[in-house]
């Protein structure tokens, strides 16, 4: 699995919440983000369908990374190349958490992504998902990464407070706790 690979499912991922989000603010008649209720799971969220990534940036990422770069670059003109990897490594990596995928989750912190990279909308840190989710590999290597345990998302979350009720998860917040 490369990086580019990775990019694609992320940015379709990443459409999705942002389009929750929107959908949040109609029906709740609210563009402030910290009183919007998510009346959805996460997960259904970024496993339904939307509309495929755009065919050009697509096949680029597919067949040539390098090509990939400069179609991104067209999507993004306002940001330096370094930048624009780092926007799409950020996604790769949010996905790759979310999903519990570890060896892609290694992969892109030793590629420099940002472990701390929040998701332009709901603010979501990969920490966010990979507890939302229950990823507990995930979980320990972003912190060791790095990851701020502390981060707190659009809707005023904290990675811990997005954990399952009854995770064991838990003990990574827990300062006296060295078992997990």
């Amino acid at each position: 699995m490369t990086c580019a690979h990775a990019t694609c499912r992320a940015l379709a991922a990443e459409a999705r919440v942002a389009k929750e989000v929107e959908r949040l603010k109609v029906e709740q008649g609210s563009e402030d983000l910290e009183v919007l209720k998510p009346d959805k799971d996460m997960f259904d969220i970024i496993h339904s369908t939307t509309r495929p990534l755009p065919e050009n940036l697509k096949s680029a990422a597919l067949q040539e990374p390098s090509q990939a770069e400069a179609v991104a670059q067209e999507a993004l003109p306002d940001k330096s190349a370094q930048e624009v990897l780092q926007v799409y490594m950020g996604r790769a990596l949010r996905l790759a958490a979310a999903s519990a995928n570890f060896g892609e989750v290694i992969e892109l912190q030793a590629a420099g992504a940002n472990v701390n990279a929040p998701e332009a909308v709901s603010g979501m840190t990969p920490l966010h998902f990979a507890c939302f989710f229950g990823a507990i590999d995930v979980a320990r290597s972003l912190i060791a990464g790095g990851a701020d345990k502390n981060a707190v998302d659009a809707f005023g979350r904290s990675c811990q407070q997005t954990l399952p009720q009854g995770s064991i998860l838990i003990q990574l917040f827990d300062a006296n706790s060295s078992t997990l």
